[in-house]
């Protein structure tokens, strides 16, 4: 069977997840061809062209074909030129789709009306949190302009993947996808990827820390004023824990809240795949005190218990495994960790529960339901656990908008 994926923007040699789906359905023995856009995502580069051309590439073993674009809406959808002669001439089975609001999918859908036994779905990456936070935005580009045009293709599209319970039902509410058709498909953990670096790693590296009573923190991302990180900073002031921060700093406000920061707080600033790994690895928590980052994966994958802020889009990630922040205040973490610091007993089993949510959320089996979909579309075991778990629940506060 052969699957393709399209996506707007590629980023070679990133842990996302239209990076490592592909490889993971590569690895179960299916051809996967991803299709692209010339350019990465405009966050990436790092003082590298963001435009990386046309053309045939490869990036761990998955082809990548970049097509030229026609024109664009910066960061949210290109326009492909002949991404329908590329499908008549790929002739794929599955079509994967990454993203609902693109005009490649409606492509697509034509492609599927010419083609009926081609499976197509759809995933969704869109949140109120992320996505929608303008009522004007959310009313006008949503549920007026995209919404009325998923109501004439949505009938070709077999089923919608969010990614996440939020992303499932904002799929439903905002964007009038049936629910019948929704199915929860995770973003997963690169526990393959994970065990291939750390395993390249000296044991003695944790010697030292562990033989350490300080509980070791760990978080990281792209900083700026409103991610959580000022309520951090401020918490930890005065524990017996320290917090190493990682990622770049985009505002000068971060920057001055780093550097006076207490001498329990260290930034160890932008790091690559195997330094975020281990720095993950290393760590006794990791923790992220506003929204989901795609390094809450790769902390899943490594095994790290975690505290998060409780939403709609984190509601599946914590069962016996860490903890959940609901106010996201420095009193609150301050609380927590100052509790977490005394109780090495509980750290220690949040660790051992770890192992379980990462065999429900690795991407073995994120790669293996997206491929049972396509025989069968009933509800696989990641939706049935989750969306029928009381943490998932829409109605819970703060599950669709953080205050």
């Amino acid at each position: 069977m052969k699957i393709v994926h399209i996506c707007q923007y590629y980023n070679d040699g990133y842990g996302y997840q239209e990076n490592l789906l592909p490889r993971y359905q590569a690895k179960l023995g299916y051809d996967v061809i991803v299709i692209t856009s010339d350019r990465k995502s405009y966050f990436a580069g790092e003082g590298k062209p963001k435009i990386v051309g046309t053309g045939e590439f490869s990036d761990q073993g998955i082809r990548i074909v970049r097509l030229p674009i026609s024109s664009e809406f910066k960061g949210r959808y290109v326009r492909f030129e002949n991404l329908t002669g590329i499908l008549g001439s790929e002739r794929p089975d599955y079509i994967f789709h990454h993203g609902l609001t693109s005009p490649s999918l409606i492509t697509s859908a034509q492609y599927k009306l010419r083609n009926p036994s081609v499976f197509l779905v759809a995933d969704n990456h869109a949140d109120l949190n992320i996505s929608a936070r303008n009522v004007l935005w959310r009313i006008t580009y949503y549920r007026a302009y995209w919404t009325s045009i998923l109501k004439k293709w949505i009938k070709y599209v077999d089923l919608v993947f969010g990614v996440t319970p939020a992303r499932c039902y904002f799929a439903e509410e905002e964007l009038g996808v049936p629910h019948s058709k929704v199915r929860l498909l995770p973003i997963g953990a690169d526990e393959d990827g994970a065990n291939a670096v750390l395993s390249r790693l000296k044991a003695q590296d944790n010697e030292v820390r562990n033989k350490s009573d300080i509980l070791e923190i760990a978080t990281g991302g792209k900083w700026f004023k409103g991610k959580g990180l000022e309520e951090l900073v401020q918490a930890v002031r005065g524990l017996n824990v320290r917090l190493k921060i990682f990622g770049k700093t985009d505002d000068s406000f971060t920057k001055e809240l780093i550097d006076k920061a207490s001498d329990n707080v260290s930034f160890v600033g932008w790091q690559d795949r195997k330094g975020t790994l281990q720095l993950l690895r290393d760590a006794d928590l990791a923790i992220w005190p506003r929204q989901h980052t795609t390094l809450v994966e790769d902390a899943v994958a490594t095994r790290t218990p975690l505290i998060l802020r409780y939403h709609g889009s984190t509601s599946h990630f914590i069962r016996g495994n860490g903890a959940y922040l609901f106010s996201g205040q420095s009193n609150e973490i301050r609380q927590l960790l100052d509790m977490l610091s005394k109780s090495t007993d509980l750290v220690k089993s949040m660790k051992s529960n770890s192992a379980k949510i990462l065999d429900l959320l690795s991407y073995k089996r994120v790669a293996e339901e997206s491929l049972e979909y396509y025989e069968n579309q009933d509800p696989k075991t990641t939706h049935s656990v989750f969306m029928n778990d009381p943490l998932c629940n829409p109605r819970n506060e703060g599950f669709y908008r953080l205050k």
